[in-house]
């Protein structure tokens, strides 16, 4: 968990990153540590433990992580975001889909492995936002332009950040305008 040094009184916002296979929630963090240490806001990396479905233990393991840091930090429960990179993708769209309503926006980082979002949403369901950034030459996921314009004909606001030339990847360089648009949308 990354806790800003700040004197800020008021509630913080929260980012929960969910790393993809093969990480860790230590490696995540220190990838978001550069620029989440500029932002006023708190980011924690929770781990997927094993033996129970991936679905199941992100939701209870998000509910239980809420709690504790409420109690422990002014947090502003009306401003969580969720980021997650490649298969971390998935748990970011089971709580879209399971806890729609503490969820202000969420980032999907280099992955289709989430979609079709659009298709799996319930009518009338979350609107976002969301913030697909993906590279064009990712050699695992085809470009996610078609999830972008799917979404928005739901009415979700959805945005895609471009990155030319870059693979299936998430770089620390990217975190400026990841936490850019989440503070256009505090």
């Amino acid at each position: 968990m990354l806790i800003p040094e700040t004197k800020k009184t008021g509630p913080l916002p929260v980012l929960f990153v969910f790393h993809g296979a093969g990480g860790t929630p230590s490696e995540y963090l220190q990838l978001w540590a550069g620029e989440a240490g500029k932002r006023k806001a708190l980011v924690l990396a929770p781990h997927n433990p094993q033996g129970r479905s991936s679905e199941e233990i992100q939701v209870e393991l998000f509910d239980r992580l809420l709690e504790g840091v409420a109690r422990n930090y002014p947090i502003d429960s009306s401003r969580i975001f969720l980021a997650g990179t490649s298969a971390g993708t998935l748990s970011v769209k089971w709580l879209l889909l399971n806890r729609a309503t503490k969820i202000r926006g969420a980032i999907f980082i280099t992955s289709n492995a989430a979609m079709p979002l659009a298709k799996d949403l319930p009518p009338g369901g979350w609107r976002g936002p969301v913030l697909f950034v993906h590279g064009t030459e990712d050699p695992l996921y085809e470009f996610i332009q078609n999830e972008t314009a799917a979404l928005q004909a739901r009415g979700v606001s959805a945005e895609l950040m471009s990155i030319p030339g870059a693979g299936h990847e998430h770089r620390p360089e990217w975190n400026a305008a990841i936490f850019d648009w989440i503070e256009k949308r505090l």
